[in-house]
């Protein structure tokens, strides 16, 4: 039997040449994570008849996570697909209610993983998006020492660097002072662009 993580992929294969026959057999993936991702694929190479269609569906699937953390962090395929396919408007609609959702995920470990999901997600929709992001990562940070919320503080600052590096340096600065040598370091090693959602590309 088939596991949910090779229906994903066999479906996010199909998506690149048969989105609409690929939003098919994505609805009978039982897990919701991996049907949101499945559907995010859809919609990412659809016809733009279906694309808001497969989107949609893709968000209901993550509202049937069990947690916030996982129902803001999937958002992220959806929210990418929206962005890449230039549908800024819908797109910034999805992410303000991710944010929404991840803000009461726990504990900060997670919502600071959700966040940077989120991060890669947006990254093109503009500074505005990507600062709010940001600022909810470092504050996080700011409270929380444990290694995976500062992990992640540094990450969202090496991919903040490849658009933004003088920002991104200024924001290391105010890390807790155990973090400010690594994020300078890590950020002058080169930034790193937001992360790949759907390939192989067309």
């Amino acid at each position: 039997m088939a596991t949910p993580t090779r229906l994903r992929d066999h479906v996010s294969a199909l998506a690149l040449t048969a989105p609409v026959a690929a939003a098919e057999r994505a609805r009978s993936i039982a897990h919701p994570w991996f049907r949101a991702q499945a559907l995010a694929s859809a919609a990412r190479w659809a016809e733009e008849s279906d694309r808001l269609r497969f989107a949609r569906e893709s968000l209901r699937a993550a509202d049937e996570g069990r947690d916030d953390y996982l129902r803001a962090a999937v958002r992220a395929w959806p929210l990418r697909a929206l962005v890449e396919t230039e549908a800024f408007g819908e797109a910034r609609v999805v992410l303000e209610k991710a944010i929404e959702i991840a803000d009461t995920a726990t504990p900060f470990s997670s919502r600071s993983e959700a966040y940077l999901q989120l991060l890669h997600a947006a990254f093109r929709l503009g500074a505005e998006e990507r600062g709010r992001i940001v600022d909810r990562i470092l504050a996080l940070a700011a409270q929380d020492e444990f290694w995976r919320v500062q992990l992640n503080a540094r990450r969202a600052l090496v991919v903040l660097a490849s658009e933004e590096p003088a920002t991104a340096l200024a924001l290391a600065r105010k890390l807790p002072t155990t973090q400010v040598a690594k994020a300078e370091r890590a950020i002058e090693r080169g930034g790193r662009g937001p992360r790949e959602y759907f390939w192989p590309s067309r």
